[in-house]
């Protein structure tokens, strides 16, 4: 029997976790740990940052954990049990009260982010893996295998004799300028905390627009937010592109995603071209139409550089926010009354917990500065999805655009499972 441990209880733990039951069916080969320091599915409940939970979901909730549904390390029996134990629409008729019907006489709407979570969780608890809430506090090798350290009533304690390690989960919001702290700026976890409260800064009579740095998904999910909900507010979206681009369903962009041969036929440049055009920089026609329709939002290509609190001019106001804003025509000094920095989140958060911290676990020589390194290790990823750290392995789906357009995100979560589990089959 191979042990994997999974760091996160999120979407690709529970797709995991689901391939993993299906495969014990017949002979038990995988022991699945997940480790979850907060609850599982706590990115989408709007308990935790990065959603208010009642968003709703824009991948097509048909792209469930075991989407696309191939044989592979399955047959078409498994495949068969993979959907009807751990299917979207199975969860639904789980639910009772004709949600299943009502799902589908609706058209198929795309579910709130919390009802997203309920299904993480339903399916991560019935697959049967060893689920451990703790906070992962370290990272360590020994005799070939992984130990996973982490903090229980004040002891650290340290779970032994892993075959294999896979790291998920977006990681703390990234700081993307220089800037103070300050109540009214804010990142892309921080907002969904309380966004009433943050926006609640702002005064009625404040013409200065509330200042999104980003032009991410994250960013474009939060200025539809406030667009929703405060329409006379006004909106700037400050982001290093040329606009917010659109991302539709559309077969042939679809394709990319699940047709892994289509995928391979690509020149390496192009496939860097298809991954930008499909996931970075680009938004959901769902959360696009909203941005569209909204006149109090404004798109200024450029970069925020950094934050810094002036003096008022009137006397008795509040400071100013102030922003350097620069682009390929220069640099500007603009004023905000609020800011939300949503330069994204930071994927290599599990860095810090290897042995010897960051700089120790690549080979990479020379004056390779850390973001050198990174991107070398991404582009050299393997067809498991794993990087080389050294001796060592880990899975980190999340860093996997090299491989596919689609292991990164929901699009494909089921073939992600298949690409990680294969090598602990074949051993």
């Amino acid at each position: 029997m191979k042990r994997i441990a999974i760091i996160g209880g999120g979407a690709k733990a529970a797709a995991l976790c689901a391939k993993a039951a299906c495969i014990n069916t017949h002979d038990k080969q995988l022991e699945m740990t997940v480790f979850e320091r907060n609850r599982f599915g706590a990115a989408w409940t709007g308990k935790s940052g990065y959603t208010d939970g009642e968003q709703s979901l824009c991948t097509p909730a048909e792209r469930d954990v075991g989407f696309p549904y191939q044989e592979g390390l399955l047959d078409a029996e498994g495949v068969q049990e993979l959907f009807t134990r751990f299917s979207w629409a199975n969860f639904l008729i789980q639910q009772g009260d004709n949600q299943y019907r009502d799902w589908v006489d609706r058209g198929r709407r795309r579910p709130p982010h919390h009802l997203y979570a309920d299904y993480l969780q339903r399916v991560i608890k019935t697959s049967g893996a060893k689920r451990r809430m703790r906070e992962v506090t370290r990272l360590v090798r020994r005799e070939g295998k992984w130990g996973i350290g982490y903090n229980l009533k004040g002891t650290r304690k340290l779970a032994l004799n892993f075959d294999g390690l896979v790291v998920t989960g977006p990681g703390p919001a990234l700081r993307g300028f220089e800037r103070p702290d300050d109540p009214r700026i804010t990142n892309g976890v921080d907002f969904w905390r309380d966004p009433e409260a943050f926006l609640a800064q702002r005064r009625d009579d404040d013409a200065e627009p509330i200042v999104i740095a980003g032009s991410s998904g994250t960013a474009a999910a939060i200025a539809a937010w406030i667009a929703r909900r405060h329409a006379h507010h006004p909106i700037l979206i400050v982001g290093n592109q040329a606009a917010l681009f659109t991302r539709t369903e559309s077969f042939f962009e679809n394709a990319l995603f699940s047709d892994e041969d289509a995928w391979v036929a690509l020149e390496a440049k192009e496939r860097i071209g298809a991954s930008e055009r499909l996931n970075r920089g680009v938004v959901w026609s769902s959360v696009s139409d909203v941005l569209s329709a909204s006149s109090n939002i404004r798109f200024r290509p450029g970069r925020v550089v950094s934050a810094k609190i002036a003096p008022p001019i009137d006397e008795g106001a509040p400071d100013e926010l102030r922003l350097e804003v620069r682009n390929a025509t220069g640099t500007a000094d603009d004023s905000a009354s609020l800011i939300v920095d949503a330069a994204g989140f930071d994927q290599w958060w599990f860095a810090d917990l290897l042995p010897a911290g960051p700089k120790a676990w690549t080979e990479a020589k020379g004056t390779l500065t850390r973001a050198e390194q990174r991107a070398h290790l991404k582009a050299a990823m393997g067809k498991d999805l794993a990087i080389e750290l050294g001796a060592a392995r880990i899975h980190a789906p999340m860093l996997s655009q090299s491989q596919g357009p689609g292991f990164a995100s929901l699009m494909v979560l089921g073939a992600m499972s298949e690409r990680i589990l294969k090598p602990y089959l074949d051993a």
